[in-house]
């Protein structure tokens, strides 16, 4: 039974290793650094590359994680410059900075409270996965890969 029992942590240390030489890994280290560099969503407008790296990042973890992902491809029939790190980066912005009422032609223009709503749920559900993830990447240890990995792509989906 030791015998066993020591193969099993032999075999869980060698994944732990091939785990940390890995692109998942790396992408998941470099979005912890980037999340403790974020400014504040109140700066999002003047930081607009940090935020779109983060957002480029988590896109990035996405794909290694194996999260699946929607087609954004008929973005480009729009416009075949768009990026959806700068489409998410726009979200982002609106969702963090839209007010509840602008002026355009000198007229007043009011914004729906089902648009202002969705803007708080967007700030919130971006506000919670940061810190989920941040959570998530402080606790990886080599006996809680598969555990923080399962959380990490739950996160992500949602």
């Amino acid at each position: 039974r030791a015998s066993a029992r020591t193969a099993r942590r032999g075999d869980a240390e060698a994944r732990w290793q091939e785990y940390l030489r890995g692109d998942e890994y790396v992408t998941f280290s470099a979005l912890a650094t980037a999340l403790e560099n974020l400014p504040p969503t109140a700066e999002l407008a003047e930081n607009r590359w940090e935020f779109e790296l983060f957002v480029h990042l988590l896109h990035r973890l996405g794909v290694a994680i194996g999260v699946d992902h929607a087609s954004k491809a008929y973005r480009s029939h729009y416009s075949p410059d768009v990026q959806l790190t700068g489409y998410l980066y726009s979200t982002l912005l609106t969702a963090f900075t839209l007010l509840p009422s602008y002026t355009l032609n000198g007229q007043e223009f009011y914004v729906s409270d089902t648009v202002l709503d969705q803007c708080r749920s967007l700030q919130s559900v971006f506000l919670e996965t940061c810190q989920g993830l941040k959570r998530h990447f402080d606790s990886l240890q080599a006996y809680t890969l598969e555990h923080v990995r399962s959380d990490v792509r739950r996160s992500l989906v949602y």
